[in-house]
């Protein structure tokens, strides 16, 4: 079992922005097409729309960025009281050590230094 005893408050907040704007561009994507299955006519919609329609999803990320940062925040100090949130991983029969974004494998030799071998250099 591992604890998760810390949440990063920017990376909660960074996390929580960019969710935000692709679920919006996902709905707003949703509306223009079922606007365009409903025979309305996208293409008359003035610039103005357009840039209101980003404003608003900047502001929206904003505000979904400010609350995953106190919800984060909010976590930190429970978890500090009462424990944090305790995670079971499961491991591959056979670990192995690889490199971080590729398939091969890496052999790792570790080499033991005696003092006894440094005094007599």
């Amino acid at each position: 079992m591992v604890t998760l005893r810390r949440v990063g408050l920017r990376s909660a907040g960074r996390v929580g922005f960019w969710f935000s704007v692709a679920t919006n561009m996902a709905f707003l994507m949703f509306a223009l097409v079922m606007a365009i299955i409903n025979d309305f006519p996208v293409t008359r919609l003035p610039l103005e729309f357009w840039l209101k329609m980003a404003i608003m999803m900047a502001i929206n990320g904003l505000f979904s960025s400010f609350s995953a940062g106190m919800t984060a925040f909010l976590y930190n100090i429970v978890s500090k009281s009462f424990g944090g949130l305790q995670l079971e991983f499961e491991m591959p029969d056979s670990v192995s050590n690889k490199r971080k974004n590729g398939e091969r494998k890496v052999d790792v030799e570790i080499e033991e230094i005696h003092e006894s071998d440094s005094d007599a250099e």
